[in-house]
């Protein structure tokens, strides 16, 4: 997902002008769905794996063969916070303004957090349409990095689209940005293939620099 097509110029000051609105945040924060959420608990959590969270540029350190996973909860999450909008701008080079991420709280779309304890550290964002899911969007806090986070939320949202209990769909889509070898790195691993390129596509990380283009891939459920 891109932002709204703005002057290179202008794109950082406007978006940092929007992310820091207290006022934006709370307009469109939505109170939790009056159901029960449903919370996965882990135990212990073993990854062999070194990551990157998907567009931030932060490379994550070798995964600790037992990381301490007490504790950690992955659950809906029903509307924007500032909370996770202080991940979205620490995680992301060029983050989501809030008028953005407020509208990928709905039927379409699903929200998971993981938590440790009673502290967001991470989320994704998928956009579930027929028999297609488009993961949008993941963050892990950089003070959470390297603890093999942000591949428990990949490993949660592979499990979603392939669960055969109502919601097996046939593709995973994603994209990325060409110089975020990192984010590519992982989602190779996990099993997606390139399918095509977007030239210009995101918007620069730097004002004045060309737009970027994006990578996109697919994982094949069935």
């Amino acid at each position: 997902m891109t932002l709204p097509a703005i002057s290179a110029a202008n794109q950082s000051k406007s978006v940092m002008s929007v992310l820091n609105s207290p006022m934006l945040i709370a307009l469109i924060t939505q109170k939790a769905a009056s159901r029960p959420s449903k919370r996965k608990h882990f135990g212990p959590y073993l990854s062999q794996h070194s990551t990157s969270e998907p567009n931030t540029g932060l490379p994550m350190s070798t995964v600790p063969s037992t990381p301490a996973t007490a504790g950690l909860v992955l659950q809906p999450l029903h509307g924007l916070t500032p909370d996770i909008m202080a991940i979205e701008r620490d995680a992301h080079r060029v983050p989501w303004p809030a008028s953005v991420f407020g509208n990928s709280f709905g039927p379409r779309y699903r929200v998971m957090g993981l938590f440790v304890g009673d502290v967001l550290v991470g989320f994704t964002v998928a956009h579930v349409l027929h028999d297609e899911v488009m993961l949008m969007n993941i963050a892990v806090s950089p003070k959470y990095q390297g603890k093999g986070y942000g591949q428990l939320l990949m490993d949660d949202l592979i499990q979603f689209v392939s669960d055969e209990n109502g919601h097996q769909k046939d593709k995973l889509f994603l994209e990325v940005r060409e110089h975020n070898e990192a984010a590519i790195r992982l989602y190779l691993r996990n099993q997606f293939e390139e399918i095509g390129r977007r030239p210009g596509y995101y918007p620069p990380v730097t004002p004045g620099d060309e737009r970027e283009t994006a990578i996109v891939m697919h994982r094949p459920i069935k």
